[in-house]
Formats: structure tokens, C-alpha cells, sequence
């Protein structure tokens, strides 16, 4: 089987779309993003889009007013779609990945979280020149919807604690924090020891499938 190895222009829009997704709710950690964001002005940048028109109407979809940041983003939500939709073409239809990515950045801290990753995922998936770009998994993107309130207590508590009596390895903490997925644990087959894996790969493959499918965007 042939094997296509990555360029370095490739590897360059690897690392910026994986650095992109990190920290979807933390901006402050994105600091030379922020800083990349502030000069870019989209009215500016209409030549460097092959749609003008959709580039308009997302234009008017901000100065509107779209879901503020940190509101839960929902895409069965009809006025969450039509304005995802309009951020989607501004991803789309940038000529270059210049373009593409001061659009990106700026996005990051100007649309809301869930809304930014949605439109972003799409974009990448249906792009020719995006063809090969790994994106991360739903549960590396919004690892907290995979655990119940109990764990995320305790790992919010060993932090304020500073890490009390916690082994460091490599510089990093390292805290064992048991987790129960699915209540009273008991085992009712062989496949119950697997259960979390197994629908966490499921979630994410039917996400990125509905994701995929969205060619009626174009």
C-alpha cells in the first residue's frame, strides 16, 4: 500500500488545528493566539475569500448578535445551525491557508466554544487542501463530559491542595482517580470491563460521521 508522508507545510497545518483545539474554555492559555487575533479584520479580508457573499452573511450573523461565548451550543438547535452554518463558509471558502488560519485564530475568541469546534471540524473534513489532517477525538476535545461530577471534584481538589503527597513524574503530577462509569459495577458479560472504551470509540465515530455528512453546507 502506498504511504503519502506529510510535508513540512503539512506538518505546520497538523500542529496549528491540534494546538487550536486544546483548552476549548480556557483562552487565557492561548496568549500568542490572542495576541495573532487582535490585527486580523475579516471586512478587511474579503478579496482573500472565493465567496464574498458568505463571508457577508456571517458579517451580519456577528454584528447581530450570535450565541455568546460559554452558552451550550446544541446543532438540533435551528438558530445554533444557521449560524454555525454561516461560520462554516467563513472556514470554507478562505483561498489559502492564510486565510484559513488568521480565520481560525480570530474565531477561537470571538464565537462561542462548541459552536467554533462544530464549524471547525466541518471545514477541515470537507477542504481538499485539509485532506490527511488528523483532528482530535471528541473526548480530548471535551474530556469533562466524560466524567461524572465526583471525579471532576477530586482532581479540582488535589489542584487547590497543590498536589498534596502526589508523586511527580517528569515534572508532571501523576493522580490515580477510579472512576465508575456505569454505577453499581457488575459484570454481565465479557465485554463489561470494556464498556467505557467501547461507546466512548461509538460517540466518537458517530460524531464525526454526522460531521462528515454535512456536505449540503457547500
Amino acid at each position: 500500500k502506498d504511504v503519502k508522508y506529510g510535508d513540512e507545510i503539512f506538518l505546520k497545518k497538523q500542529k496549528a488545528i491540534l494546538e487550536i483545539f486544546q483548552h476549548i474554555h480556557q483562552p487565557e492559555l492561548h496568549t500568542s493566539s490572542w495576541e495573532e487575533s487582535k490585527g486580523f479584520d475579516i471586512e478587511q479580508y474579503l478579496g482573500h475569500y472565493t465567496n464574498a457573499e458568505a463571508v457577508k452573511e456571517f458579517l451580519r450573523f456577528y454584528k447581530h448578535g450570535m450565541l455568546p461565548l460559554e452558552e451550550i451550543f446544541s446543532i438540533q438547535n435551528e438558530f445554533h445551525r444557521e449560524e454555525v452554518i454561516a461560520l462554516f463558509h467563513l472556514f470554507y471558502y478562505a483561498k489559502d491557508w492564510d486565510t484559513f488560519y488568521k480565520t481560525m485564530v480570530w474565531a477561537r475568541f470571538h464565537v462561542n466554544e462548541g459552536m467554533f469546534v462544530y464549524a471547525l471540524t466541518v471545514a477541515v473534513l470537507h477542504r481538499h487542501d485539509m485532506e490527511g489532517i488528523v483532528l482530535p477525538a471528541p473526548y480530548e476535545i471535551y474530556p469533562f463530559y466524560f466524567f461524572n461530577d465526583v471525579v471532576i471534584g477530586k482532581a479540582q481538589r488535589y489542584k487547590m491542595q497543590g498536589f498534596y503527597k502526589m508523586k511527580k513524574i517528569n515534572d508532571v503530577y501523576t493522580a490515580y482517580i477510579p472512576s465508575n462509569y456505569t454505577g453499581y459495577y457488575v459484570h454481565t458479560g465479557q465485554n463489561s470491563a470494556l464498556a467505557t472504551s467501547l461507546k466512548i470509540l461509538g460517540n466518537s465515530y458517530y460524531y464525526y460521521f454526522h460531521a462528515d455528512i454535512q456536505s449540503g453546507w457547500v
